[in-house]
């Protein structure tokens, strides 16, 4: 990350928009240490992601709309999540 981002600055901020294929707990942790926000799909079965948030059950054929939950994380607040 070094190569690509530069160094952290007080009160200077980024965003980073990413697929699902290049997000991770773990690259979004690294980019928030770094004061880039990260945005983006990161898919259930990849390695970090925690496994009280993941679904057990299979997708609903009907689903209503406006049935999305907000999510925090205890160990670092400042990372949320839409389920």
């Amino acid at each position: 990350m070094n190569a690509v981002l530069p160094p952290k600055q007080d009160g200077v901020y980024y965003a980073v928009v990413t697929d699902r294929f290049y997000t991770s707990i773990q690259s979004a942790l690294q980019l928030l240490k770094r004061n880039v926000y990260s945005v983006g799909t990161i898919q259930t079965n990849k390695k970090g992601f925690p496994p009280v948030v993941q679904e057990k059950s299979k997708r609903p054929k009907d689903i209503p709309r406006r049935t999305t939950k907000s999510i925090v994380a205890k160990s670092v607040p400042q990372m949320s999540a839409m389920v």
